[in-house]
C-alpha cells in the first residue's frame, strides 16, 4: 500500500510537472511570438533610419560640392579684385593709379597757387606803376 500511495503521489507529481511544462511552454511560445513581433517592428524602424541616413548623407554631400564650388568661386573673384588693387603683369593696379592721381592733384595746386600768386603779382605791379607813373 505504501507503494501504491509513493507511485500515485509520483503520479501526480509528474502529471503536476507535464502541466507545469505546458503552462512553461506556452508562456515561451507567446513571449517568443512577442519578441519576434518587436523586433519586427524595431527592423522596419532601422531600415526608415538607414534610408533616412542614405538620404541625408546624400544631401550633404551635394551640400558639400556646393560649398566647394562656392569658395572656389570666392577664391578666383579674390585673386581678380587683389590684381585690380594691386596690379599684375607690370600694369599698375588701382592703389598706384590712386596714389598717382592724389600726386598730381597735390601738383596740380600748388601750380595753380603759384599761377594765382603770380597774376595777383602782375596786377599789383601794374597798378602801382600806373600810379607812380601818373
Amino acid at each position: 500500500m505504501a507503494d501504491e500511495l509513493n507511485a500515485a503521489r509520483l503520479d501526480a507529481r509528474i502529471d503536476d510537472l507535464a502541466e507545469r511544462t505546458d503552462r512553461t511552454d506556452e508562456r515561451h511560445e507567446k513571449t517568443s511570438r512577442m519578441v519576434f513581433q518587436k523586433l519586427a517592428v524595431i527592423e522596419r524602424q532601422v531600415g526608415k533610419v538607414e534610408r533616412q541616413l542614405v538620404r541625408v548623407s546624400a544631401q550633404l554631400d551635394s551640400e558639400q560640392r556646393s560649398i566647394r564650388h562656392r569658395l572656389e568661386k570666392i577664391d578666383r573673384e579674390q585673386a581678380t579684385h587683389e590684381a585690380i588693387f594691386t596690379g599684375r603683369n607690370g600694369v599698375a593696379g588701382l592703389l598706384v593709379r590712386t596714389d598717382r592721381i592724389e600726386q598730381h592733384v597735390a601738383s596740380s595746386r600748388w601750380l595753380l597757387r603759384a599761377v594765382i600768386v603770380t597774376v595777383i603779382t602782375l596786377c599789383a605791379t601794374s597798378v602801382a606803376r600806373v600810379l607812380l607813373t601818373s
